[in-house]
């Protein structure tokens, strides 16, 4: 089952549709999805950052909060793009203590 929220109707249909066929709408479901421009363009290229060299932590998000990341990273601007998952995660941390809980939970 997928289910998309968004804050309109007509973002959650767009993202259905660009869904449906992933493979050839990696950009544009990226961009809706609210990821930074440069991630979303680095992302299947050279310029992206692999898995094994994402950072677990940055001077300006904490573990836990960066185990919030749902996008690659591109090779440049990596730390720019991780920023938002400190002010987020807190955020999320006070509206659903047990959602946030869940999701940054160590893999084991």
């Amino acid at each position: 089952m997928r289910i998309f929220v968004a804050r309109d109707q007509s973002k959650a249909d767009r993202l259905k549709i660009l869904f449906d066929d992933i493979e050839e709408n990696h950009h544009e479901a990226g961009l809706l999805l609210g990821y930074p421009r440069t991630a979303v363009e680095a992302f299947l290229t050279p310029d992206m950052l692999e898995m094994n060299d994402e950072p677990i932590s940055t001077e300006d998000v904490s573990v836990e909060n960066m185990r919030l990341l749902g996008h690659r990273l591109s090779v440049d601007n990596w730390r720019d793009e991780v920023k938002y998952l400190e002010k987020s995660g807190e955020y999320l941390k006070t509206i659903s203590p047990t959602i946030y809980g869940s999701l940054i939970e160590p893999e084991v």
